[in-house]
Parts: structure tokens; C-alpha cells; sequence
């Protein structure tokens, strides 16, 4: 029963995270559109130019992006702001160095893109049929679509890395209590209710010595319960990357509402959705880089898989059409499979992003222990002379 209604609290909240996501964008640039208007005098059926357009596009999604970092701020822990969430996710300030893992990763999937795209293009130049094309970033009657290149290139990979990567796992991730509860969290319960009945005990008993037993066998329990928590957690990470994945993949559903996209194209959004995403959330876990690598890792792919046109129908039995996507089904497949054996086969470590920061203490000083030590002598003289005292009245 724990664990429905830790999966039904967690799937609501990740709905309204959504909802969330969808109305800041809407009501924003509605509102921006509207002010703009009205200050101008433009009716509602007047078209904005396009500079002014891509502007109140860039100020809806920075409002948005920063919603979603102040979200993910207060899940890791609510006494952090969002600068200092933007400098864990390594979004601001921008790193100066990459770590070198995640260079090998972007040089590794820039590569790959380059080589499947350079053999599409010589095998649509040798068939003479071409399905590249510039249609998402210009035509004809708007000239260069602004507002389309900076979505599709910088803005959408760091706001959907931020909600799906970022708010989805990290809901998961600390709902993980309640999906299901690790042998180290129930012993290190049962082991807590013991210690507090046994204080109490000792404490009405007057036995120092049993009391100075049990803590000494207390970091031996404490440590394999610790060990025991990592490793369960290791395994859930992988669960949570399999919710983050399908989540991304399902959401591009929504583009069904939208009369620019086939329903060939929605469908291989979803699939392939689900697909990059469990290897975007996979390095998500293990990157040294934070956020910051799997947001470059989306604009890679984004701006290699734009050239493919939103509103055309696509025949999947085309082989200029099936082989690339087998290509790069079996490609991020295979890229996804190698991270999640990196990840078990590592030592388990607990989420770094959604790990509070530990509560600074003083360190005790000599000083304070030999005062501390002289009060504990002078009671003890104090209580002695009075027993002393009390037996020479009687």
C-alpha cells in the first residue's frame, strides 16, 4: 500500500511538474505578446516582427528556465537558491574546462552524427531523392525562422534537459522511500528503536558500562547499513533513469495537437525519445559535468536531426529512410547498454545533484573538553561530600 501511494504521489507530481512546464511557457509569451500589442497599438490578429518575436521568445524560456532551476533547488534541499543549483548543475558560470570524460563523450557522439549524416547525404546525391532539408530554419514567405533555430538549437535542450533530466529524476530519485524501503533503511530503524530503548535503560539503571558497549558496536552496523543504502540506491538509479527516458519519449506525444508535425514523425519522436533519453540520463549520473554535458549532447543531436523536415510524410519502407533510423536506434542502444554496465559494475555512490550539503560543525576544542572534564570532577566531589554528610547526621 506504501509504495502505490509513493508511486502515485510521485507520477501526480510529475504531472503538475509538466503542467507546470507547459502553462509558464503559454501564459508568458501570451503575456509578452499582449504587452507588446498594447504598447504599440497592434491589433490581435497583427502579425510581430520577427526580431521583436524571437526576443519575447528568449525572455519567456529564460523566466521558464529558471522556474525549473528554482524547482529543482528546492527538491535537493529548501535552504538552497537558485545560483548556487545553476553552479552544481554547472549552468552558470559556465565551466571554464570540461572534464575529459565528457569531452570523449560530445567528440564520440559529434562524431557519429557526422559519419551517418555524411552517408546520407552521398546516398541521397547518388539516388538523386533528397529528404534534407532547410525547412525548419527558413522558407520562402518568413525568410530565416528565428524563433525555430534558437528553440530547436539552444533553448529546448536546456529547458528539457532541466525538467526531464533535472525535476523528473531527481522526483523519482527521492521518492525512492516510498516506492520501496532497502533492508539498510528497516534495519537501521529497527537498530535506532533498540539504541532509544536501550539509553533508556541504561539511563534508569545507572549501567555505564553496558552503555559504553553498545557505542562501540555502533559504527560497525552504522558502516554496513551505509554500504548496504549505496547499493540500493545504485539499483534505483537505473529505475529512475528508465522513468526520466520514458517520460521525455511520451511527452513528444503532445506535438499531436500541433498541425506541423506527422504522425509518422511524432511516433519516431517518442520511440527515439525514449531511446537517447535512457543514455542522456545515464550520463546525467555518472558525469562529472552535471547537466551541462547532456545539455551539449542534446544541441549535437538537435542540430543534426533538424535537417530532417517536420511536415513531410516519412515511408518507413524507404531505405533512405529505414536504415538511419536502425542506425541510430542501434547506435544509441549500444551507447545506452555501456553506461548502464559502467554504472553497476562502478562502486555505489549516492546522487551528488540531490545529496544536501552536510551542516558545517565546530570541531571541539582541548580546551573546552578539560573544562567540560573538571565540571564532571567538581559534581562528583560536590555529591560525594554530601552523601558523606548525611551519613555522619544519621
Amino acid at each position: 500500500m506504501r509504495a502505490r501511494l509513493g508511486l502515485l504521489s510521485g507520477i501526480i507530481e510529475c504531472t503538475l511538474v509538466l503542467l507546470e512546464l507547459m502553462a509558464g511557457l503559454v501564459l508568458t509569451n501570451s503575456f509578452f505578446n499582449f504587452m507588446y500589442k498594447h504598447s504599440q497599438g497592434l491589433q490581435t490578429g497583427d502579425k510581430i516582427p520577427a526580431w521583436n518575436s524571437f526576443c519575447m521568445h528568449l525572455a519567456t524560456n529564460i523566466l521558464v528556465i529558471v522556474w525549473m532551476i528554482f524547482r529543482l533547488s528546492q527538491k535537493r534541499q529548501p535552504t538552497t537558491n537558485i545560483s548556487n543549483m545553476a553552479a552544481k548543475l554547472n549552468l552558470w558560470p559556465l565551466p571554464s574546462r570540461l572534464s575529459s570524460s565528457t569531452m570523449r563523450t560530445l567528440l564520440s557522439a559529434f562524431l557519429l552524427h557526422l559519419v551517418g549524416c555524411t552517408g546520407m547525404v552521398l546516398a541521397q546525391q547518388a539516388t538523386g531523392r533528397w529528404l534534407f532539408s532547410w525547412s525548419n530554419y527558413w522558407n520562402e514567405q518568413q525568410g530565416w525562422i528565428w524563433n525555430g533555430i534558437a528553440d530547436m538549437l539552444v533553448l529546448a535542450p536546456i529547458r528539457e534537459e532541466l525538467t526531464f533530466r533535472g525535476l523528473i529524476f531527481s522526483i523519482f530519485y527521492l521518492r525512492g522511500t516510498a516506492f520501496k524501503v532497502s533492508p539498510a533503511q528497516t534495519q537501521t530503524e529497527d537498530d535506532s528503536n533498540d539504541e532509544v530503548a536501550s539509553s533508556k535503560s541504561n539511563r534508569n539503571a545507572g549501567k555505564k558500562k553496558s552503555r559504553s558497549n553498545d557505542t562501540v558496536a555502533e559504527p560497525s552496523s552504522s558502516l554496513a547499513n551505509t554500504q548496504e543504502s549505496l547499493a540500493w540506491s545504485s539499483g534505483w538509479k537505473v529505475e529512475c533513469v528508465l522513468v526520466s527516458a520514458g517520460t521525455f519519449g511520451l511527452v513528444h506525444l503532445l506535438n499531436l495537437f500541433g498541425a506541423r508535425y506527422t504522425k509518422t514523425y511524432i511516433i519516431l519522436q517518442v520511440l527515439l525519445g525514449m531511446t537517447i533519453g535512457c543514455f542522456y540520463a545515464l550520463r546525467f549520473v555518472q558525469s562529472e559535468d552535471g547537466l551541462i554535458e547532456t545539455v551539449l549532447l542534446h544541441m549535437i543531436n538537435n542540430a543534426f536531426s533538424s535537417a530532417l523536415p517536420v511536415d513531410q510524410e516519412l515511408d518507413l519502407k524507404d531505405p533512405l529512410v529505414l536504415i538511419p533510423l536502425l542506425m541510430t536506434f542501434i547506435v544509441y542502444g549500444s551507447l545506452a547498454y555501456r553506461e548502464y554496465i559502467k554504472l553497476r559494475s562502478q562502486a555505489p555512490t549516492p546522487f551528488e545533484i540531490l545529496t544536501p550539503r552536510p551542516e558545517p560543525t565546530t570541531p571541539a576544542v582541548d580546551g573546552d573538553n578539560e573544562d567540560k572534564t573538571n565540571d564532571d570532577e567538581t559534581q562528583e566531589a560536590v555529591s560525594t561530600r554530601s552523601q558523606q554528610s548525611e551519613s555522619k547526621e544519621e
